[in-house]
């Protein structure tokens, strides 16, 4: 690799990885902590199963629904970028009435797709994400108003990554420590900058449950 591809690349992972990962760790934190219901929900199904100091890996994860519906709801309550997906369309079409010729390039505005497509808009409601024995989900919203890391061949490549991390580290946390907000952070505003941060830094309590 040449030096120029070597800088783009980590570029790339400190700007696209771990700055945006970090945030939207403290997203889904500040939330878990504003809703203590469902914060508790969540440890009761890591310790189901893999109890207060197991090891979190890929079948365990795929055991926990509950964790998954969490991190969705923070995703759609507190959107990781201030657009959505930008395409070019390749064939002309016709929407609501709209001829669209192809090569317009299309922003899906879904940060506010992810308040207006939803009952309840302002409430952490992971159950919304749930779905049915014939997969049908509880909230009959379109799946494409949440698309954090884009769709289709394009999307972010680092997606499977960022997720892991989120889950790692969320399951971990909350094995042994509960999570909530000092009385100055209850209600943070969040700002777009690079990507989704709070207007002042959040503060944490971390206590330990055992």
């Amino acid at each position: 690799m040449t030096n120029e591809d070597i800088n783009n690349l980590l570029a790339s992972l400190y700007m696209a990885g771990t700055d945006s990962t970090a945030k939207n760790l403290q997203a889904f934190f500040y939330n878990l902590a504003k809703n203590p219901d469902k914060q508790e929900i969540l440890r009761r199904e890591i310790l189901e199963v893999v109890g207060d100091s197991g090891l979190v890996d890929a079948a365990a994860l795929s055991k926990m629904s509950y964790l998954k519906h969490c991190l969705k709801e923070s995703f759609r309550l507190n959107y990781p970028t201030a657009t959505g997906v930008n395409r070019a369309l390749p064939k002309d079409i016709v929407a609501s009435g709209y001829r669209i010729p192809a090569g317009t390039k299309i922003l899906l505005s879904n940060p506010r797709a992810a308040k207006l497509c939803f009952e309840d808009p302002d409430k952490f409601i992971p159950e919304r994400w749930e779905r049915s024995e014939d997969g049908r989900k509880q909230d009959t919203s379109s799946n494409m108003a949440v698309l954090p890391f884009g769709y289709g061949p394009r999307n972010c490549i680092g997606r499977r990554f960022a997720v892991q991390e989120i889950y790692l580290a969320t399951s971990k946390v909350l094995q042994k420590l509960k999570i909530e907000l000092e009385p100055e952070s209850w209600n943070t505003e969040f700002i777009y900058t690079v990507f989704l941060d709070t207007e002042k830094p959040l503060r944490f309590k971390f206590t330990k449950i055992r």
